[in-house]
């Protein structure tokens, strides 16, 4: 007998994906070093999942972790006429911490991630830096009630896609999460989350450029029903409210917004499954005019072999600028993810993506700034080998290139190199 529904695990994985989706959708401005990502695939996720080992000090579990790499830079600052070439040398150590029952999220557990990276540049010293990744997640669960929070800090040096700049972020985002099994098939959710971000342009041989700072609070609930072992749908209010400190002295209006949202997520069949979230958003800004937007985050995770994996992630959203007072821009686009692996210890993969940004003037009290739109590609071929199932070693090339009706902030950008993974 076949069997077509969710494994344990892979549950897991959709209810994780289904629970991100709506920080996505709601998302105060773009993170440094996840603009190219590759979207998510549920079947590698739990593949990754079965191959987890721990070092286990009495209660402690703790699975370490080390990611290096080399590459080549052709423009480090994402200049359209002044580039600047690099060679780049990064290595993050880090380690897993958990105690209870954390591998899934099955009870009551609390877990620290932490990752250090440091960054090390050739020619442009002033660039060096040291990042921070801490991330704290808890949760803990009666019969029917599952109460989660989760807390995460990072300090982060990258390259800005809006500014086409060399950008530190400092980020805190706290999040509180619960959930009440009213049977089999319905539950009900209350959410929420904080989000406190700053950014900085950081300017060779010259004094650094204070980007806006946004600050933003979410509520949300739902109500899911599980009407099949293969679908699960939930139907959700959000408000928000966002409070943005911009660095040019022109006022910048604070905003608030609610959201009316449909999300589900199916298993088409045993190699696809297709997780999404849409709806309406209707925004508030202070001297400003109201506007609604149609929002949406759609994920599919595709596994036509055992050795092939593809993934397509699409979304919408609106977020307000960190250049400009008193601006926002709808944010429209797709990532696609294929990878084969070959003879068991060599894989290829290939990421590529598209985002349109929409800028729209959301205060009449600010300076005028001109209308803009940019159209942003990339592509990133991998090639790499096992040396055993826990390390990878292999190569890189990454293009990328934004064409904007603002032509000063068009620019191309080549990466080629080296990289090197671990995982206990």
């Amino acid at each position: 007998m076949d069997k077509t529904s969710l494994t344990p695990l892979t549950l897991t994985c959709v209810s994780a994906l289904i629970a991100g989706l709506i920080p996505a959708i709601t998302q105060g401005q773009e993170h440094l070093q996840t603009i190219e990502r590759a979207p998510e695939n549920i079947y590698e996720n739990e593949r990754d999942a079965t191959l987890a080992k721990f070092l286990e000090a009495g209660p402690i579990s703790v699975r370490p972790h080390l990611y290096a790499d080399t590459y080549y830079d052709d423009n480090l600052t994402l200049s359209r006429s002044h580039k600047r070439e690099d060679w780049v040398w990064r290595i993050a150590p880090g380690a897993l911490f958990g105690i209870g029952e954390f591998r899934g999220d099955k009870g009551n557990y609390v877990s620290i991630d932490y990752t250090m990276r440091g960054e090390i540049y050739t020619k442009y010293s002033d660039y060096n830096a040291l990042d921070h990744y801490v991330i704290m997640n808890s949760g803990y669960k009666l019969s029917k009630l599952t109460l989660g929070l989760s807390q995460s800090y990072e300090i982060d040096h990258g390259k800005s896609i809006e500014a086409g700049a060399f950008v530190e972020q400092e980020l805190f985002i706290t999040q509180l999460t619960s959930k009440y099994d009213i049977s089999e098939k319905t539950s009900v959710e209350l959410n929420g989350r904080q989000s406190i971000s700053d950014s900085v342009d950081q300017v060779l041989h010259g004094p650094n450029q204070d980007l806006a700072s946004i600050n933003e609070w979410v509520v949300e609930s739902w109500g899911n029903y599980k009407p099949t072992e293969k679908l699960i749908t939930g139907l959700g209010f959000t408000a928000g409210w966002r409070d943005i400190r911009t660095f040019d002295g022109n006022p910048s209006p604070n905003q608030t917004y609610e959201q009316i949202l449909g999300r589900g997520g199916y298993e088409v069949s045993q190699k696809v499954h297709v997780l999404g979230s849409a709806g309406i958003q209707l925004s508030q800004f202070q001297d400003g005019d109201d506007k609604t937007d149609f929002i949406f985050s759609l994920g599919v995770s595709y596994h036509p072999l055992e050795n092939t994996f593809l993934a397509l992630e699409a979304y919408r959203y609106d977020i307000p600028s960190i250049i400009y007072s008193g601006r926002n821009y709808t944010l429209t686009g797709g990532r696609f993810s294929v990878k084969q692996v070959i003879l068991e210890k060599y894989s290829l993969s290939l990421i590529t993506g598209y985002e349109y940004r929409d800028y729209t003037k959301v205060s009449s009290t600010t300076t005028p700034n001109p209308d803009r739109q940019d159209n942003y590609f990339w592509f990133r071929p991998e090639a790499d080998y096992a040396i055993n199932e826990r390390w990878q070693i292999g190569l890189f090339y990454q293009y990328r290139t934004k064409s904007s009706s603002d032509d000063t902030f068009d620019y191309s950008n080549n990466q080629a190199g080296l990289y090197s993974n671990y995982r206990f």
